[in-house]
């Protein structure tokens, strides 16, 4: 059926990432009469279900691919459309011109995963699609929205694996690099110019379902912050485990759909994950183009043997925003500012300038808030810096104005009383500075803050609020956005109280979902877990007081008794006795995946230049194959 302006081709199901918005002043054909159509009024699931289905937009030149992606004639789809059924489309971007709030909404609270959508095709030549962001939508029938809100009619991933392919092509490569706004293709440019990113990225590239999720405006930031080395680690963990999986099962990458439907589940973890998954396999939602029912029964045996989080792009960007509050904070805090801004050769990562910082030291690991116990073994660089890093996304709210973020009201009975104020708080930035300086780390910066007396840190939050059955953890964390990026507020309280190394490393997986669980996937996709061995032969030491830290040695410390701690020298030597002080543990080994220690002498050297860092190796994924 059409009109002067436009053909109405059937109504569908698209997924949240695959709608844009329209930026154009022409009459649409949502205008019209719908009894001109054979339109259904209400739509049959989705977020939009038992509203009147958004209309949406594509270009004549894409029709075809419509009824590829959807694998059925315009014949068949108008058979389903009259049986009150809505195929669901997989790789073609959609536009709107209605709803911009409610998407933005939807897209938000991850409440589901797609819209019915009355699709039809029309002269799109010369229309731009916008992100259905606040500002966008703002000026979605507008003009001037802005380059930042200008969007190609293909996702940023779609149009990265193309721009990989066609890279030998000089013409091809120009027509998709037009696509792109100045901004992505100034992000394109640092990408390429760091060789193990782009390695890793193009690996990704063989997965189209995987890869369609990148946002390529997330990673100018994240590359401003010097980030490549967790950016490499945690691809490499994505692709990693959908390759294990895909090699298991014998199966062809996985389309958008099913990494959507996948993403973030722990189905070895979560029953009603497992549910979840059992019910999409058994109704064909998930792997869709294998119909080989043993190929679908051992990649489905796999999945369910998940026992982390299943990986994927969105997830993975998501804690990288977090990440990137942690870097924020090493910068303002740590590092000198001019280091930041080197670029070309001479650009070195985030890691590997703070191990040009590093002085190796008797290794450590906290416990506690601002308690360090001592390990055996050699000093080990990426032992002191996961720590550093994990002490500063549990402390961001006082180190940073960034804030956890506020859940609904209606929603927040989950959680504990979230009524809390953060602010930067002078005392935990001089806690860092001793900590980073125990660590073994040393910039003026650091030395400068670890020699100003302060005052001890106190966290905002009262102690019951960092606890929470387990059944009401599992519950909270059942909406599928909770679980990676930026913790709520009502949650931020007991991921303080668990985001310590050793009681990560130790934590049983299951039987519920719980902090640790998101924790546990943070640390693993950008870091390697160390082996640690407690070193019960010295005490724990605290930091969280008022005395001044010196360059050479941490200074003797009270603690309830009127007992002082032994002074620590950085070298590891003890220049005091030992002390009575009981430390409450059954075992003096922490379980955690082994990583070879740094080689190298023991002395304590500040070493100018940062080490070469090699690509990071890839994390196992517990993954049985039967």
């Amino acid at each position: 059926m059409s009109t002067a302006s436009g053909v109405f081709l059937g109504t569908v199901k698209v997924p949240f990432s695959l709608l844009y918005f329209i930026k154009a002043t022409e009459t649409w054909p949502c205008e019209l009469q719908r009894e001109e159509y054979a339109i259904p009024r209400e739509a049959a699931g989705g977020s939009n279900a038992g509203k009147l289905p958004v209309d949406g937009y594509i270009d004549f030149s894409r029709a075809s691919s419509v009824f590829s992606d959807l694998r059925l004639s315009p014949l068949e789809l108008a058979q389903l459309n009259f049986q009150g059924t809505y195929p669901a489309l997989r790789t073609q971007v959609i536009g709107l011109t209605q709803r911009p709030c409610q998407l933005e909404a939807a897209k938000k609270s991850h409440t589901s995963l797609s819209w019915t959508v009355n699709l039809f095709c029309m002269d799109l030549a010369g229309a731009l699609l916008v992100e259905p962001t606040a500002s966008a939508s703002q000026g979605a029938l507008g003009s001037g929205s802005g380059d930042s809100y200008i969007e190609s009619s293909y996702p940023d991933g779609y149009i990265y694996a193309k721009l990989r392919e066609y890279k030998d092509d000089d013409l091809t490569y120009a027509r998709w690099q037009g696509e792109l706004n100045a901004k992505k293709r100034r992000v394109i440019k640092l990408i390429y110019e760091t060789p193990a990113l782009e390695a890793a990225f193009d690996r990704l590239s063989a997965f189209p379902g995987l890869i369609e999720s990148l946002q390529l405006t997330t990673y100018e930031r994240l590359l401003s912050l010097h980030l490549e080395d967790e950016m490499v680690t945690g691809l490499c963990y994505i692709h990693r485990y959908w390759s294990k999986l895909l090699r298991f099962a014998m199966l062809s990458p996985p389309d958008k759909h099913t990494v959507t439907l996948l993403e973030g589940r722990a189905p070895a973890i979560s029953e009603s994950d497992r549910q979840t998954i059992c019910r999409a396999f058994a109704r064909g939602r998930v792997f869709s183009g294998t119909t080989d029912p043993v190929k679908r029964g051992l990649v489905e045996q796999g999945i369910l043997a998940t026992s982390t989080m299943i990986p994927g792009i969105e997830s993975f960007q998501a804690n990288l925003s977090l990440l990137a509050i942690a870097a924020d904070i090493i910068w303002a805090h740590l590092l000198p500012a001019d280091l930041r801004k080197v670029s070309g050769n001479e650009r070195q990562s985030l890691k590997s300038i703070l191990h040009g910082f590093w002085i190796r030291s008797q290794p450590y690991v906290e416990v506690e808030e601002g308690l360090f116990q001592p390990l055996q073994g050699r000093p080990s660089f990426e032992l002191a810096y996961s720590v550093l890093i994990l002490s500063t996304i549990r402390l961001f709210p006082y180190l940073s104005k960034r804030k956890p973020y506020k859940e609904p009201s209606s929603i927040r009975s989950f959680t504990a009383n979230d009524n809390i104020s953060f602010a930067l708080d002078n005392n935990c930035v001089s806690l860092l500075h001793r900590r980073a300086r125990l660590l073994g780390f040393s910039t003026w910066k650091i030395d400068q803050g670890a020699s100003v007396p302060a005052s001890p840190f106190e966290v905002a939050a009262p102690f019951e609020m960092r606890q929470m059955e387990d059944e009401r953890q599992a519950r909270f964390y059942n909406r599928l956005g909770r679980r990676y990026g930026k913790p709520s507020l009502g949650m931020f309280p007991l991921m303080q109280s668990k985001a310590f190394l050793p009681t990560i490393s130790a934590a049983a997986s299951g039987p519920n979902f719980c902090v640790t669980t998101v924790l546990q996937n943070f640390m693993a996709t950008f870091f390697e877990y160390p082996h640690m061995e407690f070193d019960l032969s010295l005490p724990p030491i605290s930091i969280n007081s008022g005395q001044i830290y010196g360059l050479g040695t941490i200074a003797p410390l009270p603690r309830e008794g009127g007992f002082l701690l032994p002074c620590i020298d950085l070298t590891g030597e003890q220049e005091n006795g030992g002390s009575d002080m009981d430390v409450d543990s059954q075992s003096n080994v922490v379980q955690g995946m082994s990583t070879e220690s740094d080689a190298g002498a023991d002395s304590d050297v500040i070493m100018h230049d940062a080490a070469p860092v090699s690509e990071p190796s890839l994390v196992d994924v517990d993954m049985t194959e039967g």
